[in-house]
């Protein structure tokens, strides 16, 4: 399937929230951390648009034309979250919206993500930061098309990428991709499992 990637622009932050909203709203990760639906139908758009946002400060994002789809990176050494980009792009708000309960899973969910990115922080790396596609677009082959623009990258730059994912049925396409699991487990808690997958540069791979 051919499908042409545009790089995204500030004035693509709202549609790339909400769409990012309807591709994850029942995504295990945000029924931890919001478990009512109706408040993480309100609450996913929102976060996720900081996250968009965010790469938006320090990495890059691309998307279909049609807007049914995109995908967002940061580079080496932007690989953690920084206080400056937190505030710039809200972030640091989420325990306004969250509540209390709410926060303290998103907190236990943070570190215990980080925990696992940390052991790849060594060696630099690209990150996918985020990837969706609308339900409506779904099952047509452009979460492929999207993963081009990532595989384009660490030819171009010559290094490996680092991704994770909380819903199992992700690993499958990600593996498809050339992604290895290299941690998958559960949260202390038991309620939530984390795959961390990595491809190897180009150059290693040969």
């Amino acid at each position: 399937m051919t499908v042409d990637l545009c790089p995204m622009v500030s004035e693509d932050l709202d549609w790339g929230g909400e769409l990012l909203g309807q591709a994850f709203v029942d995504d295990p990760l945000f029924q931890y951390v919001i478990p009512n639906d109706g408040r993480r139908s309100v609450l996913v758009p929102w976060f996720l648009k900081t996250s968009l946002a965010y790469a938006f400060l320090y990495g890059e994002a691309y998307a279909t034309e049609a807007k049914d789809g995109l995908v967002y990176i940061l580079p080496p050494g932007e690989n953690g979250l920084k206080f400056f980009g937190m505030l710039r792009t809200g972030m640091l708000s989420a325990p306004l919206k969250l509540g209390s309960d709410g926060t303290r899973r998103f907190l236990s969910m943070a570190k215990f993500m980080g925990q696992i990115h940390k052991r790849k922080q060594l060696t630099p790396h690209l990150y996918v930061f985020g990837m969706g596609v609308a339900p409506s677009a779904q099952g047509k082959g452009l979460g492929t098309a999207l993963m081009q623009i990532v595989l384009k990258k660490m030819a171009t730059d010559n290094l490996p990428c680092y991704l994770e994912t909380q819903n199992a049925r992700n690993v499958a396409f990600y593996r498809k991709h050339g992604f290895d699991v290299v941690v998958e487990a559960p949260m202390p808690n038991g309620d939530l499992r984390t795959w961390g997958m990595w491809k190897a540069s180009p150059s290693k791979a040969t």
